[in-house]
């Protein structure tokens, strides 16, 4: 469970103080460490809102995740009162995030997985958007090798799965790293890093490398 994540997501209209340049917002609840709640803008006044957390903390604290939203847009003194005139558009929709944090067999005869078929969302973010489009663009070069061939045989697709790691792997590295500590110093690092502007930073320069990752380094095709 540790290598899956729960998700909830609802689209909403008339949430107030949107940022003007739209920006992502991402709200890290003190009370339950690694989960976290966010506000994607839309066009027309709408938003993508929604949170999540780890399988495993979510059985071993037996939270319910569509209270526990309904809670922090309601309750959380940094958000609740940007919802009071705001208006659902649907019902909270619920969904499960494979992370890449553990490998999956991602080839075979006559085919290859990208994105959530092959177990690729980032575990430190849960974003998978990114992963999906940079083993698309991975698979499309053993792809096109294959088809040259002509010859779609599991061996055709042999260390797809090594190119698609080796750029996720940073991401799962600092995964573990967060999962071996304590609540209460996940905490203080996260408010320490958020005031010293590190987390800024450091979102930043991975949202850089992102729109990078598959082009910025070579894919290696050949077995």
């Amino acid at each position: 469970r540790q290598h899956y994540a729960g998700a909830l997501r609802q689209y909403w209209k008339g949430i107030s103080e949107i940022d003007t340049n739209n920006h992502l917002e991402i709200y890290l609840p003190k009370s339950l460490p690694l989960a976290y709640l966010w506000i994607f803008p839309l066009p027309n006044g709408e938003a993508n809102v929604g949170c999540g957390l780890a399988s495993d903390l979510i059985a071993k604290n037996s939270i319910d995740l569509k209270k526990l939203f309904h809670q922090l847009i309601t309750e959380d003194p940094a958000i609740a009162h940007r919802f009071r005139n705001a208006t659902p558009m649907e019902k909270p929709v619920g969904w499960g995030l494979p992370f890449a944090s553990q490998p999956r067999s991602v080839y075979g005869d006559g085919y290859l997985l990208t994105g959530d078929a092959a177990s690729l969302v980032c575990p430190t973010t849960g974003e998978g958007v990114g992963p999906g489009m940079m083993s698309g663009f991975i698979a499309a070069q053993f792809i096109e090798r294959a088809v040259k061939n002509n010859c779609f045989d599991k061996s055709m697709f042999v260390n797809y799965d090594r190119e698609i790691y080796k750029r996720l792997q940073s991401d799962v590295k600092k995964y573990k790293l967060l999962r071996r500590l304590s609540p209460s110093l996940y905490n203080t690092l996260i408010k320490i890093f958020s005031n010293l502007g590190i987390a800024s930073y450091y979102f930043n320069k991975n949202a850089t490398r992102w729109l990078n990752t598959a082009a910025s380094k070579p894919i290696e095709v050949n077995m």
